[in-house]
């Protein structure tokens, strides 16, 4: 009989149920045409069970016996009121109770769905329904997380930064152990990675010298002249000041032989280091091999350095007794 308004309670929350409401604005309860005894009973039990004063485990236990131990209903309208009731419970934060309830809940959908199989539009809500809880299921590390105390919590963390701290070895970023990287890297000819450990770490300076030196050859070999371009005019900053005319020499005869191999001269002219005899030879018998005219004009602009040299110049002709150097001495007059 409605009195105010209202007709019955919620048989899931207890709250006073307005005439013609579907669902319990209090607990989300779903209202079906009939009230069951079975949801009647397990609310029953649970406020009998908050009516005492137990707590903590004892609390969750009595509270999982309830859970697993009411009926599941054979009716249509009984078993939908269980499912509508146990549904918001299910989805609850992660704890040993919303897992219990999840657990029978799944008992309710197997058997619902057989009691509705001719009834599409509760089959759908029993889908949606399966849905929702399969998602809140699949959050396996979440829910794992939530069902631990907060002491465990505390504990997990702990051990596993001191787990982070004892294995796992902070990474030496020192200038020495760049350079140890760096020369694996030009060792095992992997051009890229050595790239990567100047460009991250320059502060490696004068360690990686002969190396430095090693890398912008393999660039040359592999074609690659603007980055070896590059790293010669960054030569300085790797190399000791009693060093770096030697190394900045060496680097420009790879650019020479790497030109000349070429073919293209007047690159190779560039890279010339008008104190080194060999590259200046190199390219003079370049010259001389392309049978023009250049070959004089090479030897007069650097006859200073030549004239300087011509004992090495010489005796190199005389020791290796290369024609085309001595023919080319011979034809312009040069005592050798």
């Amino acid at each position: 009989m409605a009195m105010n308004g209202y007709i019955n309670k919620c048989p899931a929350c207890g709250a006073l149920r307005e005439a013609m409401v579907a669902v319990c604005p209090d607990c989300g309860y779903t209202f079906t045409q009939i009230n069951t005894r079975v949801v009647s009973d397990i609310n029953d039990s649970i406020q009998s069970l908050n009516a005492t004063s137990l707590t903590g485990k004892e609390y969750n236990k009595r509270y999982i016996e309830i859970i697993r131990n009411f009926p599941i209903p054979h009716l249509k309208d009984e078993i939908l009121d269980v499912m509508f009731f146990i549904q918001p419970k299910a989805l609850e934060k992660t704890s040993n109770i919303s897992l219990a309830w999840r657990s029978r809940q799944r008992e309710v959908f197997e058997r619902a769905k057989v009691i509705c199989k001719e009834d599409k539009k509760h089959l759908s809500i029993i889908t949606r329904y399966e849905l929702e809880l399969k998602k809140a299921s699949g959050k396996k590390i979440f829910n794992w997380w939530h069902l631990m105390s907060s002491r465990s919590k505390v504990l997990f963390i702990l051990t596993i930064v001191f787990i982070l701290i004892l294995i796992i070895p902070a990474k030496n970023t020192s200038p020495e152990k760049y350079a140890i990287r760096f020369n694996e890297a030009v060792v095992d000819g992997k051009v890229d990675k050595a790239l990567k450990y100047i460009n991250k770490y320059p502060q490696m300076g004068s360690l990686i010298t002969d190396d430095y030196v090693q890398l912008i050859k393999q660039l040359v070999d592999k074609d690659r002249m603007i980055e070896a371009e590059l790293l010669l005019k960054n030569c300085s900053s790797y190399a000791s000041a009693k060093r770096k005319t030697e190394v900045e020499n060496k680097i420009k005869q790879i650019f020479v032989k790497k030109y000349l191999a070429n073919g293209d001269i007047t690159k190779a002219e560039q890279y010339i280091n008008t104190r080194d005899i060999e590259s200046l030879v190199f390219v003079l018998k370049a010259y001389i091999e392309m049978s023009n005219d250049d070959a004089l004009r090479f030897y007069r602009k650097y006859s200073n350095s030549f004239v300087r040299y011509d004992y090495n110049l010489h005796r190199r002709a005389l020791q290796t007794n290369d024609p085309v150097v001595i023919e080319f001495l011979t034809k312009n007059g040069i005592k050798y």
